[in-house]
């Protein structure tokens, strides 16, 4: 689709769209009444994505704990996502949840948040932070600002995604951007070191025998099974690969005694649970569970 054309049918949908707003019909479009009427007609009418071909659109994206409404393909591989949310949604409290839905995707750094009244789009590998949601914002425009700043809007049709405008907005790089790897691993050093801390302090018999270098090694090694067998976890939960009762319902139910005997009341439990379902050595069960106290 040519930029004329695509001009030409924008100017009709916004028209559309301001006929309805003016006349307070809005309000009671649903998500699926705005995905049909605005979302997708902008998609295919306006950006030139064939919202028919399974080759570049889906439906129902499946994303870490949901799904998310579109993936956006170019040569079979998803070059972005797209929530929808109905029209007066307000998109500013949908922002950590969307990106966060594909945060964790490697292979999908962006997603398009949008109720056809506003459009953002954000690069979703930078780590999700509440205190400043729009981090990773790079084109945020109304309604009434796409036909002034159609180059703009532009940047997501299949012309220019083919000729590489995502690549340039992404090299956009934000200062405090941290690739997901090194995030990652950020995380689990921190993650290691604060449950290595409280497993010396809550079991000092047995991590202080007097041989100051076999009390460390035994520290370190039960301090990373705790830890691989928990990342298993959520890695299984993520994809829903058993049916077993998760992790964050267990730790909500203990409420305020979370800290309490967590070993014995929540992860002991989940561990021989998943020991039996895998019947595999990280879960088999370790002479120094029976006194653990973290």
């Amino acid at each position: 689709m040519d930029k004329a054309a695509a001009k030409e049918n924008l100017k009709k949908l916004v028209e559309r769209f301001r006929q309805e707003l003016e006349a307070g019909k809005t309000s009671a479009y649903s998500e699926e009444d705005t995905k049909k009427c605005f979302i997708e007609p902008l998609l295919s009418d306006v950006l030139g994505w064939d919202t028919r071909s399974r080759d570049e659109v889906t439906m129902e994206e499946r994303v870490s704990r949901g799904r998310v409404d579109y993936g956006v393909k170019v040569d079979n591989k998803i070059r972005f996502f797209i929530e929808a949310k109905s029209i007066k949604a307000d998109l500013d409290k949908a922002i950590p949840q969307a990106v966060k839905y594909c945060y964790n995707r490697k292979d999908v750094p962006f997603i398009l948040l949008t109720d056809f009244e506003r459009i953002m789009f954000f690069d979703a590998t930078l780590k999700p932070d509440l205190r400043r949601a729009k981090k990773g914002l790079k084109i945020s425009l109304k309604w009434d600002e796409y036909e002034e700043k159609f180059e703009e809007l532009w940047q997501l049709s299949k012309q220019a995604v083919l000729e590489g405008a995502l690549e340039k907005l992404f090299t956009q790089k934000p200062r405090d951007r941290i690739t997901i790897d090194r995030e990652i691993l950020r995380d689990l050093e921190d993650w290691r070191e604060s449950l290595a801390k409280k497993l010396y302090r809550d079991n000092t018999a047995l991590f202080r025998t007097g041989n100051r270098d076999a009390d460390a090694h035994f520290l370190k090694e039960v301090t990373q099974k705790i830890l691989d067998r928990i990342i298993f976890i959520r890695f299984c939960e993520d994809r829903q690969l058993v049916h077993i009762r998760g992790l964050k319902p267990r730790f909500d139910e203990r409420g305020e005694n979370v800290g309490e005997n967590t070993y014995t009341y929540i992860l002991s439990g989940i561990f021989k649970e998943y020991e039996d379902v895998f019947n595999s050595d990280l879960f088999k069960r370790q002479g120094w569970e029976t006194d653990l106290k973290p």
